[in-house]
């Protein structure tokens, strides 16, 4: 079964084709996954798909379909937080970053780079 609270069809089939097969999920038992973070939050919504992203473009190509669609945007990294920060919204995207490795960052003239070890769970 999948879950699309109030997210279009059409526009949800935009996002899964702009992105590799397997990031984009709306099967309500993966979504029920990441509804709330670990303070579960009883008023948390539910999300109309997750994005489980890779790497930045995934980041970008999803805000950016969120914002072209006017749905919100919930970004998640590990769930490991007490107070409900990533705690979905119905009808909205909840942006996973758990997949991603490594993070690079432009300060002004140098390259800084910071890689997460294992899993973030």
């Amino acid at each position: 079964m999948q879950v699309t609270h109030d997210v279009d069809r059409n526009a949800l089939d935009e996002l899964r084709a702009a992105l590799p097969d397997g990031v984009v999920v709306t099967e309500a038992d993966a979504v029920e996954k990441y509804r709330h973070d670990w303070s579960r939050d009883p008023s948390a919504g539910t999300p109309g798909a997750v994005v489980r992203a890779e790497n930045a473009e995934h980041v970008q190509t999803a805000v950016r379909w969120a914002a072209a669609h006017r749905v919100p945007v919930v970004p998640r990294g590990a769930g490991s937080g007490l107070s409900g920060g990533s705690s979905a919204v119905d009808g909205g995207i909840v942006v996973s970053l758990e997949r991603m490795t490594a993070v690079e960052i432009e300060y002004r003239t140098s390259r800084r780079k910071a890689f997460v070890l294992g899993r973030l769970r």
